[in-house]
């Protein structure tokens, strides 16, 4: 979306499940393929220390982590 705005792509559409329009809100909340995305972050966030439920850290609290 943001390169849609900047005129450097002619596609807005979510390149996970091509069903909607690649906003924040579809890819944390509406995306058929969240689940995956939010497991991702989950691990990188694990593995960086954080043990935050993953709702915090995605508003920004990551706790005490590098």
């Amino acid at each position: 979306m943001r390169l849609n705005s900047l005129n450097l792509s002619n596609n807005d559409q979510c390149p996970l499940c091509n069903a909607g329009q690649e906003t924040d809100d579809h890819l944390m909340l509406l995306c058929k393929e969240k689940v995956d995305i939010s497991l991702w972050l989950r691990i990188q966030l694990t593995k960086l220390g954080c043990l935050k439920p993953l709702k915090s850290a995605i508003k920004g609290d990551v706790g005490n982590g590098p």
